[in-house]
């Protein structure tokens, strides 16, 4: 055979072993442990679909206020502001859904009612013949009641939305809301002397020699009151404070549109109504309660940053 022919040939066979070779060893190597074809691995991603928000707001709130004279108190709308974060998953281009937590500002009143009788002591009344005791006189005074209130409201929720498709950059959206309402009334009544503001701490103690007394009024102090004053005896202290926590159940509507600022960030402006539920209260000057429906629509601009 020609030399060039055996020179086929070697290398004919030299490519031959080669690819064998190539072939037993990505075989053996991409062969399972115990036979059959490996199962491929999908790896999971956390960022896809989730999200963090942030909004702040201007709100106008139904609630309790005390009124100009401080007697009671009533419903109100007062303009006030709201500050909440959250978290949620993004489901498709239509859906997604959130927790979140928010605070509103304290709603507080203040109020003075005038023109209360407080008395400023009491002094034994004798007779100026036999020096017997004829009863007591309390010296007349005028208080002033000075009321403060302050409610605050904190609003958990877990809310659905649907986004309604986009157009030039810009996605309307609904959605709704519930969840739970933690509603603090702070509230507090301090007399003081109208004459000169100080603060109302008289000692209505009666005379060691007065056992059943008998209040007299008129120049002559010697007509009885009628009908006789019911007086809490010893040092005055008429003033109050108290604190009261409610937890309701609390929904939510929603509507707005948003925009996206990059691939991951959109700005959101929309309206919401929250519903925070009944809420029973005390009025500080005479103790009853009352029960009020707390409510507040808001106007709120935000961020929603899709966690990649």
């Amino acid at each position: 055979m020609p030399k060039w022919g055996h020179a086929i040939s070697a290398a004919g066979l030299s490519v031959a072993v080669f690819a064998c070779a190539g072939t037993t060893n990505g075989a053996a190597s991409d062969m399972p442990l115990f036979g059959g074809d490996p199962t491929p691995q999908t790896p999971v991603e956390f960022g896809t679909g989730w999200y963090i928000r942030g909004s702040v707001g201007g709100t106008f709130d139904k609630g309790p206020v005390l009124d100009s004279t401080g007697s009671f108190l009533d419903n109100a709308i007062k303009s006030n502001w709201s500050a909440e974060l959250g978290a949620g998953y993004k489901f498709n281009n239509w859906f997604r859904g959130d927790l979140t937590l928010g605070t509103f500002g304290p709603q507080s009143a203040n109020a003075v009612q005038s023109g209360i009788n407080c008395y400023s002591g009491i002094e034994n009344v004798t007779d100026q013949t036999t020096g017997d005791s004829i009863g007591v006189y309390a010296i007349p005074n005028q208080c002033n009641a000075n009321q403060q209130a302050s409610l605050r409201k904190y609003l958990l929720l877990t809310n659905a939305y649907v986004d309604l498709g986009t157009w030039y950059g810009v996605t309307p959206f609904v959605g709704a809301g519930a969840g739970v309402a933690r509603i603090q009334q702070n509230g507090s009544v301090t007399y003081t002397n109208a004459s000169d503001g100080s603060p109302y701490s008289a000692d209505l103690v009666l005379p060691s020699t007065v056992a059943n007394p008998t209040f007299l009024q008129g120049p002559a102090l010697t007509t009885a009151l009628n009908p006789q004053p019911n007086i809490n005896y010893g040092t005055q202290n008429w003033n109050r404070y108290y604190t009261t926590v409610k937890y309701n159940f609390a929904w939510a509507l929603m509507a707005g549109a948003s925009y996206n600022l990059t691939e991951n960030a959109a700005l959101e402006l929309g309206y919401r109504y929250v519903n925070f539920g009944s809420y029973t209260g005390i009025n500080s000057t005479t103790g009853a309660t009352f029960s009020k429906n707390l409510s507040s629509q808001e106007i709120r601009i935000g961020v929603r940053y899709l966690v990649d």
